[in-house]
């Protein structure tokens, strides 16, 4: 399901387990404006949550952004980030979200779905494998002034 506003300090700690993971440090203030953005139904970035059974506690999310695209009369969808804390992994939770996205993609009539990793990234990649393909294109970036 959608995350919602009192899954703020869950979704943090395992946003902060993200950006450890990809060696990356964000204020604070940056991490709440991601989530916050999240929850504005005027923005164009959503986070679907994965919650347990038992206790309902969130265990990983997806953060993914909706934008037209010139090939696709329906939105495609750009899974920008996808995370399982390390404990609960190995239990089917990032497939769970894809295939939710992926349904809901399906649903809602988007033109595309998919997102990028790191090439040594071993581990979301054999998920990835199953769930997906892997295209010929190659990304490109542009340094700003920020270096990034």
């Amino acid at each position: 399901r959608a995350i919602a506003r009192e899954d703020f300090s869950a979704w943090l700690r395992l946003w902060n387990g993200y950006l450890a993971f990809y060696r990356t440090e964000l204020d604070e203030e940056m991490s709440r404006s991601t989530f916050e953005r999240t929850l504005d139904p005027q923005c164009s970035m959503h986070c679907l949550g994965a919650y347990s059974r038992d206790d309902d506690q969130l265990l990983g999310f997806a953060v993914y952004t909706l934008s037209p695209m010139s090939f696709a009369t329906g939105p495609v969808c750009y899974l920008e980030d996808l995370f399982v804390e390390e404990a609960a992994r190995g239990q089917g939770i990032g497939r769970q979200l894809i295939l939710e996205l992926k349904k809901r993609a399906i649903a809602e009539g988007w033109g595309r779905l998919y997102w990028i990793t790191e090439k040594g990234n071993t581990t979301a990649r054999a998920l990835y494998d199953q769930v997906g393909y892997v295209t010929d294109y190659v990304q490109y970036r542009v340094k700003l002034a920020d270096g990034k």
